[in-house]
């Protein structure tokens, strides 16, 4: 079955009165997606960079959770 998985850098400090919250780095958000591949031993099929306008990137895998091999449209 195809999934997902996103991987947000983690707020570190709430938005206040006068300015934003504050965020890890984006690259904290790709290195968290890399561990997580490899202690699941995922295989991914796509990773990208969303990008939303004014908000923050993130990192989306996609990848095949094994079930349904049967009547995956793919194999």
């Amino acid at each position: 079955m195809l999934m997902f998985r996103d991987f947000v850098p983690k707020q570190v400090r709430n938005a206040g009165m006068f300015g934003g919250g504050e965020f890890e780095t984006f690259e904290s958000a790709v290195a968290a997606a890399g561990e997580w591949l490899k202690a699941e031993r995922i295989r991914p099929m796509q990773l990208e960079t969303v990008v939303l306008p004014d908000i923050w990137q993130f990192i989306r895998v996609w990848y095949d959770d094994g079930r349904d091999v049967e009547g995956h449209p793919f194999r």
